[in-house]
């Protein structure tokens, strides 16, 4: 968990706050295919995680990503402060997917946060 500057990485800053405090559940808002839950397993945590995310291709490779693990909960909804439907940009790199357009930066800057196809969530 160490970078390769020498410097503590994000996720032994993570894991080491999740101790502190004894964090045991986890709410993972945008799952997209699991990798946040999976580095908090990988780094030793073992309490509930409660991953959301929209998209539905995406979702499905996230059921996938949690099928063994009885303490991994997911939810193939939005999350927000209202109730309904709306529709959802899918960028050709599902962890760029938004209900924002990308802005003429982002998609200069990162080929794949072009948007590839919407869908209602």
């Amino acid at each position: 968990m160490i970078n390769r500057g020498g410097n503590p990485s994000l996720g032994f800053h993570i894991i080491d706050l999740v101790k502190l405090r004894a964090v045991d559940l986890v709410l993972d808002i945008g799952g997209n295919m699991g990798q946040f839950t999976k580095s908090l397993r990988q780094d030793g945590y073992q309490g509930e995680v409660h991953s959301f995310e929209p998209v539905k291709s995406t979702f499905v490779q996230l059921q996938q990503a949690s099928d063994q693990d009885p303490k991994w909960f997911v939810h193939n909804f939005a999350m927000g402060d209202i109730l309904g439907q709306k529709e959802v940009n899918v960028t050709v790199s599902s962890d760029f997917a938004s209900f924002l357009q990308p802005n003429e930066y982002g998609m200069k800057r990162f080929k794949k946060n072009n948007t590839g196809y919407t869908e209602i969530v």
